[in-house]
C-alpha cells in the first residue's frame, strides 16, 4: 500500500471532461515526472497533448454519455450516496475526497431526472386511472 505522496487518484469523469481533463492530464504529468524514470511532455505542452487525445473523434465517440446505460431505483441511489459519504469520512483528509463529491452530484441528477420521470408518467397515466376507478364504481 503507497501512502498519499506516492499515489494519485484521478476519476475517468474528470479526466475526459472538456474543461477540467487538461489540468487533471498536467496533474498526471507532474505525478509521473516525480518517478524514477519516468518524462512526460513539458507542463506548457501537456493541454495540447490532451486535447489531441482527446478530440480523436474514434474516442469521443466511445465515451459514455451520462446516465443512458444504466437505471437505478431510487434505493439504489439512496444506498450510493450513503455509501460516498462514509467514505468521505473515512478518507477526509485524503485530496481525493472531492471525487466522492462528484459522484453525489451526479448521483443527485440521476435522482432528480428519475423523479421528473416518474412525475411525468403519473401526470399522464393517473387521469385515466381515476376516471376508470370512478367508471367502474357506478
Amino acid at each position: 500500500r503507497y501512502d498519499s505522496a506516492h499515489r494519485l487518484m484521478i476519476s475517468y469523469e474528470r479526466l475526459t471532461d472538456d474543461y477540467v481533463g487538461p489540468l487533471e492530464t498536467l496533474r498526471l504529468a507532474r505525478f509521473l515526472n516525480t518517478t524514477y524514470s519516468v518524462e512526460t511532455h513539458a507542463p506548457e505542452d501537456v493541454a495540447c497533448v490532451w486535447t489531441k487525445i482527446s478530440t480523436n473523434n474514434d474516442l469521443r465517440e466511445t465515451r459514455p454519455h451520462g446516465d443512458e446505460t444504466a437505471r437505478f431505483t431510487i434505493s439504489q441511489l439512496n444506498r450510493m450516496t450513503e455509501v460516498l459519504d462514509e467514505l468521505v469520512v473515512k478518507y477526509l483528509d485524503m485530496d481525493f475526497v472531492d471525487l466522492f463529491y462528484d459522484y453525489e452530484k451526479f448521483i443527485d441528477r440521476l435522482r432528480i431526472k428519475m423523479i421528473g420521470e416518474e412525475l411525468s408518467l403519473a401526470e399522464k397515466y393517473l387521469p385515466q386511472f381515476i376516471t376508470r376507478m370512478i367508471e367502474d364504481n357506478d
